[in-house]
């Protein structure tokens, strides 16, 4: 992370898209691999088993019609607005705090959210895609020290990223139709 002197874990995005990718070390290892059904309604985050070679199912995105419903190791997790109006999403990681994505900032950041506490957890980088320069993957930082929840991490950054881009491609679509003289409805 951005000045900071501490050791961090980052995790790079095979593609461009979170819902289908294989999260992979610097040293090229795969540690999750996200899968999308091919209607988009469902998305599968499998953690690699290296003893095994085999991977193992931890979490379901599950977009239903009236909400999307996230398991991780079969838990439901929950993200809630503070208020109406905000955009940032807290949860209750496995460890039992609790923790605020914070959707406005660029790059997305996770940070704690226990009382009278912020301390920057994790960073989400967008990437970059250029013809004329070097391109950079989408990638995941994360401090060592959370390691421990890094499960929910990744669950929980998949989930708001694929809502975000949701909302985007939604709002482009709006505004297409507003400005053909359409209706988004």
């Amino acid at each position: 992370m951005k000045g900071a002197a501490r050791s961090n874990m980052i995790l790079n995005f095979s593609e461009r898209s979170v819902s289908a990718a294989v999260l992979l070390t610097n040293t090229g290892l795969p540690v999750y691999q996200v899968s999308t059904s091919t209607f988009g309604f469902k998305t599968k985050i499998s953690k690699m088993d290296h003893s095994t070679q085999n991977t193992v199912t931890m979490g379901v995105i599950d977009r239903q019609v009236l909400h999307t419903k996230t398991t991780l190791w079969g838990k439901d997790i929950e993200l809630k607005g503070e208020n109406y109006f905000s955009a940032s999403r807290t949860f209750v990681a496995s460890d039992n705090r609790r923790y605020k994505w914070k959707v406005s900032t660029v790059p997305l950041t996770l940070v704690t959210a226990e009382r009278g506490e912020r301390e920057m957890v994790a960073i989400f980088d967008s990437g970059s895609f250029s013809i004329f320069s070097k391109s950079r993957p989408m990638s995941l930082n994360v401090a060592d020290k959370y390691m421990h929840i890094l499960d929910d991490i990744v669950m929980t950054c998949i989930l708001i990223e694929q809502k975000s881009r949701k909302n985007s491609s939604n709002a482009g679509a709006a505004g297409g139709a507003s400005a053909a003289g359409g209706s988004s409805c």
